[in-house]
């Protein structure tokens, strides 16, 4: 389960770059977002195969497709 944005901390400060607020409002919350390294191997691996799954029937029915022609 991914950690809420309230138990993440950012590994490191990032400067005040710009003089809008909605810029840097914007990069606070991409800090403070889960990203897909904070999942479980586990669930990533399980991902991983799920997609390959699908993955493998879609090229199965483009094959059918083409074999219409």
């Amino acid at each position: 389960m991914a950690k809420r944005s309230e138990e993440i901390t950012p590994t490191r400060a990032v400067p005040c770059e710009s003089d809008n607020p909605i810029v840097e409002e914007f990069k606070e919350d991409m800090l403070h977002r889960p990203t897909y390294g904070a999942r479980p191997a586990r669930e990533s691996e399980e991902r991983l195969c799920r997609l390959e799954g699908i993955l493998a029937e879609l090229y199965q029915k483009v094959e059918a497709l083409e074999g219409r022609k």
